[in-house]
């Protein structure tokens, strides 16, 4: 952590789809996503698109972990069952998307494999979280 702090994304007391942010975290988190957009708007240069990757990734990283900082026992415990099966889902889709993408001959075609994963990946971490805290 050297930006975000654990306060402001304190997730007690709220529901499975509140995140749980002050207006500090949403700030933090609307700069993190703005630093992505600016990237994919500026003309595509090798030395630009590695320096707004690595703030991104940096940015986000210190949000992620300030996040997990400011989670309790239960709360990191659902975090973990949440990214384990979130893997194995991804992990499936990537070779279901690849068989498939193979047998029609759609090789190059990588955005459907990326957009397949995350989906599937952002779906079974919010079931898993769902399903965990309904059982709280």
């Amino acid at each position: 952590m050297v930006i975000a702090k654990p306060e402001w994304y304190n997730r007690r007391n709220k529901p499975f789809y509140s995140y749980g942010m002050t207006w500090q975290g949403w700030i933090y988190f609307i700069v993190t996503i703005s630093v992505l957009l600016t990237g994919i708007m500026l003309p595509q240069n090798m030395i630009i698109s590695i320096i707004i990757t690595a703030v991104f990734l940096f940015l986000f990283m210190d949000m992620i972990m300030a996040s997990y900082k400011s989670m309790d026992e239960r709360g990191k415990d659902h975090y973990s069952i949440a990214m384990r099966n979130m893997a194995w889902a991804i992990i499936i889709t990537m070779i279901i998307t690849s068989i498939i993408l193979d047998y029609t001959n759609m090789k190059n075609n990588i955005s459907i494999l990326i957009v397949s994963i995350t989906l599937v990946g952002a779906l079974t971490n919010i079931l898993t979280r769902h399903k965990l805290e309904k059982e709280n």
